[in-house]
């Protein structure tokens, strides 16, 4: 697998990989930079976490890491261990800039994560990303498309129990037309957009 060979100059590529990942998780475009051109291998290596830096970068919301590790040919149809893409580590989180440049870079929208089989969508939709859903919908991300367990991005919103949610519009499901579940602090922490 991944990052499992020898490194670069005797050192391990396992942890070369880790730090790698950690320059990501911050933002650090010189230090991503520097350890590509010791290690090209190094852009799709997996540490300890089994994360990629660009899973890292995806998950963070650090575009210019991001696009960086792009251009390096970092494959972002790699699945983490648990078997997440980056697509759907920065839809989940709500990073719509990093999702468009995935897309502008030709991952299919509705790319399955996990053994779950659901979408970056699914997860938009479940933590009410607008921007993001506008973005998966936008680029052919079926809304009508089951989980294995059955359940699609549009019903996700209304799977919870009735008896302690307020009956409310999720912004997120605007965008599709429907009506959605929400807590009341659900509802601070998402107001509506209009």
């Amino acid at each position: 697998p991944p990052g499992s060979e020898a490194g670069v100059g005797g050192v391990d590529l396992r942890r070369m990989a880790d730090q790698l990942r950690e320059a990501a998780e911050r933002g650090d475009v010189a230090a991503v930079e520097r350890a590509l051109r010791k290690g090209p291998s190094l852009v799709n290596a997996c540490g300890r976490t089994g994360w990629t830096a660009l899973h890292a970068s995806a998950e963070r919301g650090r575009l210019d890491v991001l696009n960086c590790l792009l251009g390096m040919r970092a494959d972002p149809a790699l699945r983490t261990a648990r078997g997440a893409t980056a697509l759907a580590l920065a839809g989940a989180n709500g990073h719509a800039e990093c999702v468009k440049a995935l897309l502008d870079v030709g991952v299919d929208p509705g790319q399955a994560t996990g053994r779950s089989n659901r979408t970056a969508l699914h997860g938009a939709m479940r933590f009410n990303r607008p921007e993001v859903v506008r973005a998966l919908v936008a680029s052919g991300a079926d809304p009508d498309r089951s989980s294995l367990s059955g359940v699609t991005a549009r019903e996700l919103g209304g799977v919870v129990p009735p008896e302690r949610y307020t009956w409310q519009s999720h912004t997120s499901t605007k965008i599709l037309g429907d009506p959605f579940y929400l807590s009341t602090a659900e509802l601070e922490q998402y107001p509506p957009l209009d």
